[in-house]
């Protein structure tokens, strides 16, 4: 279970941490280049932010919310990111969105950025189930 999950951590970070546009695959779909859903700041410290995380909620999901909903995901993200605190000293034991299944020996093996990233990816997954 443990190796599935860092590989989906590893997933995560290469597909929504944004990159090299010159190298992201744009597809055969024809489909307008949309930017990357969440965005974090290499150079961060401290809780994640809505300003930080630069979110663009993806077009094919944005035209099913309406604007109460999108409020209310910002909002919810807002306070996830608060309650998580800070990816540097978060106990991803006690994390609720985990469920235990992150330790900290994992948590430790990660760069700072790569925490973040983590981290946000589950702040805003938890957000949408808020709304």
């Amino acid at each position: 279970m443990k190796p599935l999950l860092m590989a989906a951590m590893a997933l995560c970070l290469l597909s929504c941490s944004g990159g090299d546009p010159e190298t992201v695959d744009s597809g055969d779909d024809g489909a307008a280049e949309e930017p990357p859903y969440f965005v974090v700041d290499d150079g961060a410290s401290g809780p994640l932010t809505l300003k930080e995380l630069d979110i663009h909620i993806p077009s094919d999901i944005a035209r099913h919310w309406s604007d109460g909903k999108k409020a209310c995901f910002f909002d919810a993200v807002e306070r996830r990111a608060a309650e998580a605190g800070d990816p540097e000293t978060l106990d991803p034991e006690t994390m609720p969105y985990w469920d235990g299944r992150v330790d900290a020996a994992q948590w430790e093996q990660f760069t700072s950025h790569m925490r973040r990233v983590l981290l946000a990816q589950a702040v805003l997954n938890w957000a949408t189930t808020d709304c």
